[in-house]
């Protein structure tokens, strides 16, 4: 997870968006969020983002459209009266994570992540 913006802020409205959702981003901004939690945001899309007021948590396409749905599907319905939602089951991503032990001169102590 990246989180772009001051971790320190105060949220009072956060905008969601599962898969990719960097398209999004002016609209969010529009409904004057405080943060949007997304996934997929590159490096220079979070910085100026973040220069436009938005902070972005970016949990990943993955983590939000198939771990966070179910969550919060759960969430809203015992919170939001009247709330629905319909999930629909994927499949496996299409990549996995493997943690690799890089060593360089001898220090075996920096990890790599590979996507």
């Amino acid at each position: 997870m990246k989180v772009y913006g001051n971790l320190e802020q105060t949220v009072k409205t956060a905008a969601v968006c599962t898969g990719s959702g960097k398209s999004m981003i002016q609209d969010v901004l529009a409904a004057g969020a405080d943060v949007y939690v997304t996934g997929d945001i590159d490096h220079h899309t979070g910085i100026d983002t973040v220069a436009q007021g938005l902070a972005i948590i970016d949990a990943g396409h993955y983590g939000t459209e198939y771990i966070f749905m179910e969550d919060m599907k759960e969430r809203l319905a015992k919170s939001v009266s009247g709330a629905y939602s319909q999930l629909r089951k994927g499949e496996k991503p299409v990549y996995d994570i493997i943690r690799v032990r890089l060593v360089v001169d001898g220090r075996d102590d920096v990890c790599l992540e590979i996507k």
